[in-house]
C-alpha cells in the first residue's frame, strides 16, 4: 500500500489543547484545526482538486481522527461524503460550480446521518418538484448554510439531489446526539414543501455503487459512536 501523501499524514497533529484525550469529543479548537488542514482532500482525484490517494489512506485517515476528536470526526464524515457524491456524479455543472467550495470548506456539506432511513418524497408541480419530509438528522448543518445531498423519491426516478439549505421551506433545529456529546452543528431537518429542480438531480442506483467505497472507508464513525455513547 502506497504511503499518504505528507499533507494528510500531517494533517491530524493535534492542535494544542487540555481538551484532547482519545475517542472524545473535543471543543471548537479541533474543528478550526481540521477546516485548516488538507485532510478532506485524501483520496480525491488530483485532477478534481484533491490529493490523491485511496479509500485505504482514507479508511486510516478517519480511524485516527476518530480516536482524536468525534465531533471533528463527524463533521469529516459530513463533508467527506457529500463530496465523494459530487466526485462520482455525472451532473458536472453542479460539480464544477460546487466542488472546489467544499474541499476548502467555503461552504458546508451535509446528508442524513441514517443514509437508510427514507427517502425524500417530491410532488411535481409542472414547473419542478416540492419536497416534504421531517426528523432527518444530520451534522455539519452550519447556521451560516450549507449543501445537502438528499435521497429523493421523484416519480419513477429514486436517487439523489442537492438541496441548499436556504431554501424556502427548509427548517434546521439544533440538536445533541445525546448527553455528553458536543453537537458538532448537529440537527433534525424538516423540509415543507422545498422547491427542487431537475438540474440538481446528482443520480440514481448507479451513484449510490459508485459511492460505496468511501462510504465504508469512513465507516467507522459509527463504531467508535456506539462505543462513546455506551460509556455515558
Amino acid at each position: 500500500m502506497p504511503s499518504p501523501p505528507t499533507p494528510i499524514a500531517s494533517a491530524l497533529s493535534p492542535t494544542p489543547s487540555s481538551h484532547t484525550s482519545p475517542s472524545t469529543f473535543c471543543d471548537p479548537v479541533d474543528l478550526h484545526h481540521l477546516k485548516r488542514s488538507a485532510a478532506i482532500r485524501c483520496a480525491v482525484p488530483t485532477q478534481l482538486g484533491g490529493l490523491g490517494g485511496d479509500v485505504a489512506d482514507l479508511s486510516a485517515l478517519m480511524e485516527a481522527l476518530c480516536r482524536q476528536s468525534l465531533s471533528a470526526a463527524l463533521l469529516f464524515w459530513s463533508q467527506r461524503l457529500a463530496i465523494e457524491f459530487l466526485v462520482q456524479t455525472g451532473n458536472v455543472a453542479v460539480r464544477e460550480h460546487l466542488l472546489p467550495d467544499l474541499l476548502t470548506f467555503q461552504r458546508a456539506a451535509s446528508l442524513p446521518l441514517s443514509l437508510n432511513q427514507r427517502t425524500i418524497q417530491a410532488h411535481d408541480t409542472g414547473r419542478g418538484w416540492q419536497l416534504s419530509a421531517q426528523g432527518l438528522l444530520a451534522a455539519h448543518a452550519t447556521p451560516a448554510g450549507f449543501s445537502f445531498v438528499a435521497p429523493i423519491e421523484a416519480g419513477d426516478l429514486c436517487g439523489w439531489g442537492l438541496l441548499r439549505s436556504e431554501e424556502d421551506g427548509f427548517d434546521v433545529h439544533p440538536q445533541s446526539l445525546g448527553a455528553g456529546t458536543a453537537p458538532a452543528d448537529t440537527a433534525r431537518i424538516d423540509l415543507r414543501q422545498v422547491f427542487f429542480r431537475e438540474d440538481e438531480w446528482l443520480g440514481g442506483p448507479e451513484l449510490d455503487q459508485a459511492v460505496h467505497p468511501v462510504r465504508r472507508a469512513l465507516g467507522s464513525l459509527g463504531l467508535h459512536l456506539a462505543q462513546h455513547m455506551a460509556r455515558i
